[in-house]
């Protein structure tokens, strides 16, 4: 959360976590684990097309093409790779929740 003396950069994230908290509503935050996301795009790629990602990303970069932050110019460059397998992660814990009747919409 936040606070004036300490301001957040997640904003909205913490407005909509405030509001389900004063509605006593039930909010469900998740992301796939870092270590889990490695372990999937390791066994997915070799290294040396990972090596090549990384040299993609790399001069997508120093030609000012995409964002400059190399997290977001590999989202950015390579969503089928670091954003389609988060993206079946979360839908599978959502769905999994709902399923259970905890979920009212999603």
């Amino acid at each position: 959360m936040a606070s004036k003396s300490h301001p957040s950069i997640y904003y909205e994230l913490n407005r909509i976590q405030t509001e389900s908290i004063v509605t006593n509503n039930f909010t469900v935050l998740c992301d796939m684990p870092e270590i889990l996301m490695r372990m999937k795009i390791s066994s997915i790629y070799s290294l040396s097309e990972m090596q090549e990602m990384f040299n993609q990303i790399m001069k997508c970069i120093d030609r000012k093409e995409g964002p400059i932050q190399p997290e977001a110019c590999a989202l950015y460059l390579y969503p089928d790779v670091f954003l389609k397998h988060k993206d079946d992660y979360m839908y599978s814990m959502i769905r999994k929740i709902a399923e259970e009747g905890q979920v009212l919409a999603v």
